[in-house]
């Protein structure tokens, strides 16, 4: 009985991680802004303006060049088995009722941003790079059983994610009045994703079905996903005093997409950047103290399934995120070097792809929303302090959330 209904191989994880649990780093550059949680907008007022908002370009009085070096920690969940229809069979490895998740932990560094800022009267211009993502993933699917009695199971798969994307840039601004001020400039994106899925066989006999994977199996089906590209976009912000302790900013920066390829160089999906919106405001009560809030709008809802296979991609949806980003920071002007220390948070909702299907008997829509697990919102603590020697300024942060943790040591040096 259990050879004529068994179907072992049904579906693979093909290309299940990319664009689904991708994390940007959108959080602005430089550790100030870093330690006083991303909140830069309102007030961007050294060279990492650059890029957080052009406009803020004419706030810096003396050229500067900025650079900065970030480690990353990513927790990436996923999902590694389980039963996910019925109950299990409790047969050798079909035990574990449900969606079983694990997490990917993966650690990179390297150079996030360099800016060099030309600053004159009325108008100033810079030059940057910029690191948004350099996101590595590893994990491993045991095969999801769906059934009882047993229907199918999906084939084990080792999964691995190389994503890196750099922005080039060149931004201007130019001062309408003595209190407001326009900036934008265009951006090179840099794409490179190289992403594997190292498929296993299951055996059509029960010991071979219900059996642990055999990650050493010969034969596996190797599929890959690659990309490399570059791409144009646009940047514009712009800011403006209410008063002399309160100050507004806002930016727009355009995001873009790339074409990911498969086999024989067949296009198999677009992965997309995003646009993001973003919103500040600054307001220093007293001289020695400043305190910074961002509304930042991420439209993750414009990011496209990438070449999913048994999936039901067409229902697969990302919500926008509404982030709050909050900091601040106190200067001891009296002090030798001034130093400063600097603390803040900010709020990362849920935006990884679900599935939004109404129907969700089938076996598609099973084996789809049990791999697109919904994600968790998430909220980020920072801290950090920074201290001037001579001509630089030496800063240092980190974020922390259950999703990702940044380090940041960043130099400006003004001449």
């Amino acid at each position: 009985m259990l050879l004529a209904i068994a179907s072992p191989a049904f579906g693979q994880s093909e290309g299940v991680i990319p664009n689904s649990r991708v994390q940007f780093d959108f959080v602005n550059p430089g550790a100030r802004s870093l330690s006083m949680g991303g909140a830069f907008v309102g007030l961007p007022d050294d060279a990492t303006a650059a890029f957080t908002n052009p406009a803020g370009l004419l706030l810096i009085t003396r050229k500067e060049v900025s650079i900065e070096g970030r480690g990353w920690s990513f927790n990436t969940p996923f999902t590694a088995g389980g039963h996910v229809d019925g109950e299990p069979t409790g047969l050798m490895f079909d035990t574990v009722p449900g969606v079983v998740q694990e997490v990917s932990r993966t650690t990179t560094a390297g150079l996030a941003f360099i800016s060099f800022v030309y600053p004159k009267t009325r108008w100033a211009a810079a030059a940057y790079r910029q690191q948004l993502s350099d996101f590595r993933f590893r994990g491993e699917n045991d095969g999801l059983f769906l059934g009882n009695p047993i229907e199918a199971r999906t084939r084990p798969s080792q999964d691995s994610v190389d994503l890196e994307i750099a922005r080039y840039g060149l931004a201007g601004a130019y001062k309408i009045s003595e209190r407001l001020s326009l900036g934008g400039g265009l951006v090179l994106y840099d794409f490179k994703l190289n992403a594997t899925s190292t498929v296993f066989g299951l055996g059509s006999i029960p010991e071979q079905f219900y059996a642990p994977p055999d990650f050493t199996a010969p034969d596996p089906d190797i599929l890959r996903q690659t990309g490399h590209e570059s791409r144009l976009a646009a940047t514009l912000g712009l800011t403006g005093a209410i008063t002399n302790r309160i100050n507004l900013g806002a930016v727009f920066h355009r995001g873009t997409q790339f074409d990911v390829h498969g086999a024989s160089n067949a296009l198999t999906g677009i992965f997309v950047i995003p646009d993001t919106f973003g919103f500040g405001v600054s307001v220093r009560p007293f001289e020695a103290f400043r305190v910074g809030v961002d509304y930042d709008r991420v439209e993750y809802s414009e990011l496209k399934p990438v070449g999913y296979a048994f999936f039901d991609s067409t229902q697969l949806r990302a919500a926008d995120a509404n982030e709050v980003h909050i900091g601040a920071e106190y200067v001891f002007v009296s002090w030798p070097g001034s130093p400063s220390i600097r603390g803040g948070g900010w709020y990362d909702p849920d935006h990884d792809l679900r599935y939004t299907a109404s129907n969700s008997a089938t076996t598609t829509a099973l084996i789809t929303s049990a791999f697109f697990q919904p994600g968790k919102n998430v909220v980020h603590g920072s801290i950090g302090a920074g201290v001037a020697i001579g001509p630089t300024v030496i800063n240092a942060a980190g974020d922390f959330s259950s999703r990702t943790k940044t380090f940041s040591l960043s130099a400006v040096l003004r001449f």
